[in-house]
């Protein structure tokens, strides 16, 4: 389990701590561990970015987690 922080908007300086269990491959239709997701760069920590696999996408992790792509508790 890895404890991902995100900051909610710009506007305001709102800081949530999420426990990612899993991340979603699409293309794969799997779920990848946290650092899998990291090496297969699927998830980029410095940026904060998730990559669709099956679109070449970019969302904000936020965006992910309320997708449904980046499992957390």
């Amino acid at each position: 389990m890895y404890l991902l922080t995100m900051l909610s908007s710009e506007a305001e300086a709102v800081t949530k701590t999420y426990a990612v269990h899993a991340v979603v491959d699409v293309k794969a239709k799997k779920r990848l561990s946290f650092r899998e997701a990291i090496d297969e760069n699927i998830f980029d920590a410095d940026s904060g970015f998730y990559l669709n696999t099956a679109t070449g996408e970019q969302l904000y992790v936020g965006d992910a987690i309320r997708k449904g792509l980046i499992k957390v508790r």
